[in-house]
């Protein structure tokens, strides 16, 4: 008997059953060694969608990649540009903003011109309007050929004014001085005698035709004014004349009282004792056209707003004020319209002082190499400038206003209210720009003059002469014979010119 234990029964195991297939095309050799079956291979949607991915990125990175590379460091350099342009802008700018020197400058001639101009106009406006009101209804309207006639004697007068007065005075150092012609051009003496001969010559030549241009604006203006007068005398229009002589009035009123105050008041100085010789003819043409623009645009609102300061019912008839009942004003009603319309001309005239004479300084001083500030002083001096400014002022302002009224004598009935103040203003602001430079440059000759005659320099014994520097007259041997001392002349003529503002 067989006692052996009978070892345990193993079940068969089923051959494995491998499949072979060419290496690398589903199998790898991870899978060989473990022996698993290999999934089946893609189909054509996921073969698709993998060429897909493969060219995107390849694209992103031989193109896209590159380009966003590219675009950043572009980006960064504009932003690093832009950057250092805003800084230095900024910079630029803070460094260009008024200084508080430029500042108080400015506020000193606002608060100048306030006075010397606002005041000036604020009287002016209220003689014209009054003169005018009792002219219409008394000389006028009675006796026209009367009217016409002292029209006519104003007219000559201020012809005679400037050919016995002013000119004479502009002359006063002789015709060999330089001092007015440097004056007129803003030249140093080393500028002027670094000039020839001829160019020196011809800006004397040129002075003198100026001069001479500011009388012919008297004479032009009195000749429009005079024809206009005969004209109203003719026609019977006693309103015509009034205005005239009203006008003609007014401009002698404003201009002495415009140069009284100048040589009593000033709120401005240069920062340093640098000399200063005037604004030269280059920016003196700039501020012509500068002046021209304020006038016109000025015009234009003072028509607009004039109007809208009177009370309901009251009508503005340059320079006739009527009521509700179209019947000319009288009385308290007269005078407070007046004065309201004196102040507002009298604030649109100031303001383009304002500016006029704030660029005149500018330009005065930055010649020089300076800067204007604020510096307040009563002069009360230079009261001489009333002799010859104030009449080359009276040419000035005559030529503008009697082109004023021929355009409205040209355009009356025949235009429109509105095309006949843009033409009444559109000459006024041509004759006040054109005639700029002219008036300025012969107020700077006449500062000048004056300067030199009024402040002589210091005798030094090289230069002393028994002699004195203005011509006396000495009997001799029953003749009378004109001394004036050549030296003193020279160092009248090396003091230096002045700047005058407008």
């Amino acid at each position: 008997m067989d006692i052996r234990p009978t070892p345990p029964s193993i079940a068969p195991h089923p051959p494995t059953r491998l499949e072979l297939h060419p290496l690398g095309t589903g199998r790898t050799p991870a899978d060989l060694e473990r022996g698993q079956t290999p999934p089946p291979p893609p189909g054509f949607t996921a073969r698709a969608a993998q060429a897909a991915m493969s060219l995107g990125q390849t694209f992103h990175r031989s193109y896209l990649a590159p380009a966003y590379a590219t675009a950043s460091t572009a980006g960064g350099a504009v932003r690093d540009h832009l950057k250092s342009g805003a800084l230095q802008a900024w910079s630029d700018s803070a460094a260009n903003l008024p200084s508080g020197r430029t500042t108080l400058a400015a506020a000193g001639q606002t608060l100048q011109q306030m006075v010397t101009c606002g005041l000036p106009t604020y009287v002016r406006e209220v003689a014209f309007m009054h003169a005018y009101s009792a002219l219409a209804d008394g000389l006028a309207k009675k006796n026209p050929g009367g009217a016409l006639a002292l029209q006519a004697a104003i007219s000559l007068a201020s012809i005679a004014t400037q050919v016995y007065v002013r000119q004479p005075r502009l002359e006063r150092l002789g015709a060999e001085s330089n001092v007015a012609v440097r004056g007129h051009f803003a030249l140093s003496e080393a500028k002027w005698n670094g000039l020839s001969s001829d160019k020196q010559d011809a800006l004397r030549t040129q002075m003198k035709r100026d001069s001479r241009n500011v009388t012919r604006n008297q004479v032009a203006a009195e000749a429009i004014y005079l024809s206009l007068g005969a004209l109203g005398a003719a026609r019977g229009d006693g309103a015509l004349s009034a205005r005239i002589l009203s006008t003609q009035l007014r401009n002698v009123i404003y201009a002495v009282s415009r140069e009284a105050m100048q040589a009593s008041l000033s709120m401005t100085g240069k920062h340093d004792d640098t000399k200063t010789h005037g604004v030269n003819q280059d920016n003196m043409a700039l501020l012509g056209w500068a002046y021209g623009a304020m006038t016109l645009t000025m015009g234009f609102v003072q028509d607009s707003v004039s109007p809208q300061t009177l009370p309901p019912g009251q009508t503005l008839s340059s320079p006739a004020l009527t009521g509700a009942n179209h019947l000319p004003l009288r009385g308290d009603a007269l005078a407070k319209s007046i004065q309201t319309l004196a102040g507002t001309r009298a604030a649109f005239n100031t303001v383009i002082a304002i500016m006029d004479n704030h660029l005149q300084k500018h330009f005065d001083t930055r010649q020089a190499g300076t800067t204007q500030q604020f510096e307040a002083s009563l002069p009360l001096k230079d009261y001489g400038r009333m002799l010859d400014q104030s009449p080359a002022r009276v040419a000035w302002t005559s030529l503008a206003s009697a082109i004023n009224m021929a355009m409205g004598e040209v355009t009356r009935g025949n235009t429109s209210a509105a095309l006949g103040s843009f033409l009444g203003n559109a000459g006024t602001a041509a004759a006040m720009g054109l005639a700029y430079r002219t008036m300025n440059q012969t107020f700077q000759a006449h500062g000048s003059v004056r300067k030199a005659i009024d402040n002589p320099p210091p005798r030094t014994p090289s230069a002393a002469q028994p002699s004195t520097a203005r011509a006396s007259l000495e009997p001799q041997a029953g003749q009378v014979i004109n001394r004036r001392a050549n030296a003193t002349r020279m160092e009248i003529e090396n003091s230096g010119v002045v700047r005058e503002g407008q």
